[in-house]
C-alpha cells in the first residue's frame, strides 16, 4: 500500500510539474516575444501611442489573472501578490489611459488588436478551474514570463521616447516587476523543489 501510495504521489507531481512547464512555455511563446518584437522598430509617437495601448492590455491582463488568486488558492503569498498587483496596476492603466487621450487623443482600443494577447488570454482559461497547489504552479509559470514580457517592453523606452513621464513609469515598472519576478521564483523554488530536483 505504502509503494502504491508512493507511486501516486509521483504520478501527481509528475503532472503538476508538466502542466506548470507547458504554462510557462506557451506563455513565453505567445506573449512577450510578440508584444515586444511590435515595439523595437517603432519611435516617437508611433512608439508611444503603441507602447500605452499594449501595456494597458498587458496590465489588465495580469489583473485578470490575479482576480483568480483569491478563489483558486490559499497560500497568503499568493494572495498578498495579487492584491499588490490589482492595486499597482490598475494605477497604471488609469495613468497611461490618460496619457493615450492627453498626448495623442487616442483610447486603448481592443485587446484583440495587440500582438499575441487573442493566444495570452485563452491560455489563462485553463488557470480559471486549476486550484490549490495545481494552480500555484501554473500561476507562477505563467506570471514570470507576463512579467518579463513587461520589462523587455518597458526597456525600450527610454530610447524610444522623450517623455520624462512616461520614462518614470517604465523605470517604476522595471523595478516593481523584476522585484516580483524574483519573489515569485524564490516561491517556486521553495514550494516545488522536490518536483524540479525529481526528489
Amino acid at each position: 500500500m505504502k509503494t502504491l501510495t508512493r507511486f501516486s504521489a509521483c504520478i501527481a507531481l509528475s503532472l503538476l510539474f508538466a502542466v506548470g512547464s507547458a504554462a510557462r512555455a506557451q506563455h513565453e511563446k505567445h506573449g512577450k516575444d510578440a508584444m515586444t518584437q511590435s515595439l523595437e522598430p517603432l519611435k516617437g509617437k508611433e512608439f508611444e501611442v503603441t507602447f500605452l495601448k499594449d501595456m494597458i492590455h498587458h496590465h489588465q491582463s495580469a489583473v485578470e489573472m490575479a482576480k483568480l488568486i483569491p478563489v483558486n488558492t490559499k497560500r497568503p503569498e499568493l494572495i498578498k501578490l495579487g492584491q499588490q498587483i490589482t492595486s499597482s496596476q490598475k494605477g497604471e492603466i488609469e495613468q497611461m489611459t490618460g496619457w493615450l487621450k492627453s498626448w495623442h487623443n487616442e483610447t486603448p482600443g481592443s485587446m484583440d488588436k495587440v500582438p499575441g494577447m487573442d493566444k495570452m488570454m485563452a491560455e489563462i482559461k485553463p488557470l480559471e478551474k486549476a486550484q490549490d497547489a495545481v494552480f500555484d504552479r501554473m500561476f507562477l509559470q505563467m506570471m514570470i514570463p507576463h512579467h518579463e514580457g513587461a520589462v523587455s517592453m518597458s526597456e525600450l523606452v527610454e530610447k524610444r521616447s522623450e517623455r520624462p513621464e512616461l520614462r518614470k513609469l517604465a523605470q517604476k515598472i522595471t523595478k516593481d516587476q523584476k522585484a516580483e519576478i524574483a519573489e515569485m521564483k524564490s516561491w517556486e523554488k521553495a514550494w516545488f523543489k522536490m518536483i524540479s530536483s525529481g526528489k
